[in-house]
């Protein structure tokens, strides 16, 4: 009866309660991968820009099994993650961990900057306990108890290019507040992550940043009926990248 209730069931990921437990469900998805993500990867290979790098899983690979791979691998290392309870092909059941980030500061706007840096330390230890998230939006995080806990492993990491993989989680981040008109201080969010990473990288941000400064060009009056939130937010980031260069050139 609760499987065909889950399989049934319209949403692809959602919260219920199984013997008076609040769990969370999340359904098998079918691969998206498509010749557009196989050309990605050749960009990603010539330019390293990790924010090209094609994360996209495998036709071939069961979504169900390999996000429930990384979160038992990250869960016996001591990372917050929702603990797996249950698996099958079509599905698997997982720990609650609490409402996602960007719900609790709609809520609670003062909370905003706490759950901002919570979430970036979150993401720091995680980095260096040699893992990366692929989908590290604001929105991947949730807070129960006091505790950030990251959600959502579908992508595909390469630890051939950990370091790009790093770069690129904490640029999607970054983003992901942006779009959410939280307004981020690039060299304040990469001087926390630093702290606790252990690792320089306001330079590559700011360096990958500038990279985009083409992107102003769509600014132009004649392409903004067309311009879309995520490349509205990539102009922001680097009109913020400039004023940050040219502070320093200063």
């Amino acid at each position: 009866m609760i499987r065909k209730a889950i399989l049934s069931a319209n949403s692809r990921v959602f919260s219920t309660e199984i013997d008076g437990v609040k769990v969370v469900v999340k359904k098998y998805e079918k691969s998206k991968k498509n010749k557009w993500h196989i050309l990605l990867r050749i960009f990603f290979r010539l330019t390293k820009h990790p924010l090209l790098t094609p994360t996209v899983l495998s036709a071939d690979k069961n979504s169900v099994l390999f996000e429930t791979g990384k979160l038992k691998n990250m869960f016996s290392r001591g990372i917050n993650v929702p603990r797996v309870l249950y698996i099958c092909d079509d599905y698997f059941v997982m720990s609650y961990t609490g409402e996602n980030l960007t719900d609790i500061i709609d809520k609670e706007p003062k909370r905003r900057r706490e759950l901002i840096e919570k979430a970036i330390i979150q993401m720091a230890l995680m980095h260096n306990a040699g893992f990366t998230h692929g989908g590290s939006q604001i929105r991947n995080f949730t807070e129960l108890n006091g505790e950030i806990f990251s959600i959502d492993f579908e992508e595909v990491t390469s630890d051939d290019f950990r370091d790009e993989m790093r770069l690129r989680d904490v640029m999607l981040f970054i983003f992901s507040l942006q779009e959410n008109n939280y307004d981020p201080d690039v060299a304040e969010i990469c001087a926390l992550y630093e702290k606790y990473a252990k690792t320089n990288i306001f330079p590559s941000v700011l360096e990958l940043l500038l990279k985009l400064r083409w992107l102003k060009a769509f600014n132009m009056k004649i392409f903004k009926p067309w311009l879309g939130q995520d490349l509205k937010c990539a102009i922001e980031m680097v009109k913020k990248a400039e004023a940050v260069s040219a502070d320093n050139d200063g």
